[in-house]
Parts: C-alpha cells; structure tokens; sequence
C-alpha cells in the first residue's frame, strides 16, 4: 500500500540537505543552499541530481502496480530514504569494501552489508517496469514512423569463473574487455530519450546477433526498422533484413549521417551507464546480483534523461 503521508515525500532541496547529511565530512547545508556547486557535490557522490533522487523517491513510495519488495509502513522513512542513499551512492562509486561504505556513511557495518543495501537496489531495478515501457501502440502504428530505434550490445567485466576442466570460462570471454564479463541488449526510442528494452544477462561471449534473437527481433513490428552497426550483419535468417537498418553504401548522405547520429547518441547513453563504478569496474559482488545492478543504473540514466538531462536529438 502507498504512503498516505505526503511529508515523507521530498522536494529536491530537501533532499540535497538530507545528502549532505547522510555523507560524514560534508558540510550542513540547508534548503537556502540549493545552488549548482552543491548540487554538483551531490552528484559526485550519488551519481545523479536531487532533482532525480527526488522523483525516484516518490514513485518508490506512491507507486502501487509494481511489487518493489518495500514495505511502505517500515521502509519509507527518513531511515528508508537514507538507505536509498547509500544504495546509490553504491551503485555510482563502488567502494572496495562495506568498511569503506560505512564510514562514509557514519554507520554501523552491519547496516550496510548483505541483503538490505540489495533490497533497495533490487526496487530500483524493479522501477524499470515504470519507466522503460515498450511503446507497443506508437510502434505499432502502420502510418507512424519507420525507424523505432537503435540496438546495441554492452560488456561489463566480471571476476573470471572456472569451468569444472578449466580455470576460466571461455565462453564468458569477452573480445572487447579482453576480460570475463556480463553484456546486456539496449534499445533507444530514435527520437525521445527513451530506453524501451532491456535484455540479459548473457555471458561475454554471446554475440550480439544472438542477443537480438532472443527476445527483441520478434517484438519489431511488420515495416519498421531499428538502426544498428555491422556486427548485426545476417543473410542466413529470413527476415533477418528486414527489421534492422544497418551501414549501407547505397543510402543516401542525409540517411546515412542520421543513422550514423542515432548511433552516436546510443553510445552516449552507454557512457553515462559505465560512469557507474559497479559498472565501469570488475565487478566483484554474486554474479546472480549484477542484473539488479545494471538495471538500476539504467533506470536511474532514465530518469535523469526525463528530468532535465536529456540525451542530444538525432
């Protein structure tokens, strides 16, 4: 059940000074010092704006259609908020060891190792079923656009792990890591900052024509198109040609430099992700829990894309 108590939802002010606090060694600042070199300082350690902290916060505490794993009469508090805190600043710088985490957070190593610190990161991911949304009826529109949108595969290293006859796995070897690794299948909507697919994970060694294979090529509707780069390249699936857009010598200047933007803005997005330690790094942490990781940055990357920091047009 929702909250019905509208004080624990916060304005973006009031959740720079409750950052600052939740920080040790960080000035006290109040509401009046709402300012661009504060929130700076804010985003050096949460990885993201008070402004997007603060509309996280409210869907998590409102939003009743989606199973978050909170519970709204425990969780959604100042303590709640403050694990929210620790969750993301988790997720953005990494740290090498709960020890490090609780000290900079002036609290008990207990309280931020294990299962709780997951369980807010878990409802962050979980926040994906809000927010990167299939757009099926715009897609789906025979008179609407034909280019829905870029796909794209990305790598994050991982620890390397043994096989029963050999001490790594070769096919979690990845090519562009050089490195084991984790890759995930994201789509942007061409003209909006939008993710509207997530898929993974695979293991490194996956090629991304598998990935498109495995859920995304059956979702494109008939006639529409989405832009990707050579790897993509397939003549031996029927139909394979005719969802994807891929570099072509026979299209036109204006064509060409468009797809070749889209691309470009898509490798944006994976850069605002991997600046993100849990994705940037190796990651050290249970395997099973790096798609929680993933998909909570890539919810958080959304919601500053909706609210204020939006990717360049194509």
């Amino acid at each position: 059940m929702a909250i019905t108590d509208f004080s624990l939802l916060f304005t973006p002010d009031e959740v720079l000074v409750r950052g600052f606090r939740a920080i040790k060694g960080l000035p006290s600042v109040t509401s009046d010092d709402f300012c661009e070199k504060n929130v700076k300082k804010f985003q050096r350690e949460f990885g993201t704006t008070p402004t997007v902290v603060a509309c996280i916060w409210s869907d998590i505490a409102t939003t009743e259609d989606l199973d978050l794993g909170i519970n709204h009469s425990k969780d959604i508090n100042e303590k709640g908020f403050k694990y929210l805190l620790i969750a993301l600043h988790f997720l953005f710088a990494y740290p090498n060891n709960d020890g490090v985490l609780s000290t900079h957070f002036g609290t008990c190593k207990r309280l931020v190792e294990g299962e709780y610190k997951w369980k807010w990161i878990k409802a962050l991911a979980k926040l994906k079923d809000l927010v990167t949304v299939w757009p099926e009826a715009e897609y789906n529109d025979p008179d609407g656009r034909k280019i829905l949108g870029t796909v794209d595969g990305i790598d994050f290293k991982i620890r390397e792990r043994s096989t029963a006859n050999l001490n790594v796995d070769s096919k979690q070897y990845s090519h562009k890591h050089n490195h084991g690794a984790l890759k995930y299948e994201i789509m942007m909507d061409a003209y909006k900052s939008k993710i509207v697919h997530l898929n993974g994970p695979f293991r490194g060694g996956e090629h991304d024509k598998n990935m498109f294979l495995d859920k995304l090529k059956r979702k494109i509707p008939d006639g529409k198109l989405i832009v990707a780069d050579r790897v993509y390249r397939n003549g031996s699936v029927p139909g394979w040609n005719d969802v994807l857009s891929l570099p072509c010598l026979s299209d036109s200047k204006e064509l060409n430099n468009f797809k070749a933007r889209l691309r470009s803005r898509h490798e944006a997005v994976n850069g605002r992700l991997k600046k993100f330690k849990v994705l940037d790094d190796t990651y050290r942490h249970d395997p099973k829990k790096h798609e929680f990781a993933f998909t909570a940055v890539c919810v958080i990357v959304q919601y500053s894309m909706s609210y204020g920091h939006p990717i360049f047009d194509a």
